[in-house]
């Protein structure tokens, strides 16, 4: 009977660790899922994030050229000496300039607080479905 007893405990112990074993197998599977689809929402954010800084720097320049033209022109109506018109020129490009870098810089800025939150959410809910499968195993063991 004492024989029986500890062969069962035996086969018990060596079951439970399978079963822990398995158990540790599909959560480090899962956490790589985890990991690999973060990477991709990062990789494929970012992608998207090149793409609408380089339309808007586009739409920028675009913007800078016909500011500066309709700032040459109004310059030249004044009928200034030159001096006065290349120094009253080169401000007006240094403001333009300026205002278009600012711009850019805030855009970028908003791309990638909106990426960090994707992120922060994607984390955020890739947690629970872990922390759902962990305790399911937990409750397997029971």
């Amino acid at each position: 009977m004492d024989r029986e007893l500890e062969q069962l405990n035996g086969t018990y112990a060596k079951e439970k660790m399978r079963v822990r074993s398995s158990q540790n197998n599909e959560l480090d599977k899962r956490k790589k899922e985890i990991d690999d689809g973060e990477k991709k929402l990062k990789k494929t954010k970012s992608g998207q994030n090149q793409q609408q800084m380089k339309l808007y720097c586009g739409q920028q320049l675009k913007e800078y050229k016909h500011n500066k033209e309709a700032q040459k022109t109004r310059l030249r109506s004044l009928n200034m000496p030159r001096s006065a018109y290349e120094n009253a020129m080169k401000d007006v490009k240094m403001e333009l300039n300026r205002v278009k870098n600012a711009r850019e810089t805030e855009f970028d800025e908003k791309l990638r607080t909106e990426m960090e939150e994707e992120m922060m959410g994607y984390q955020r809910k890739q947690l629970g479905s872990l922390h759902q499968l962990e305790e399911r195993l937990d409750d397997e063991v029971r």
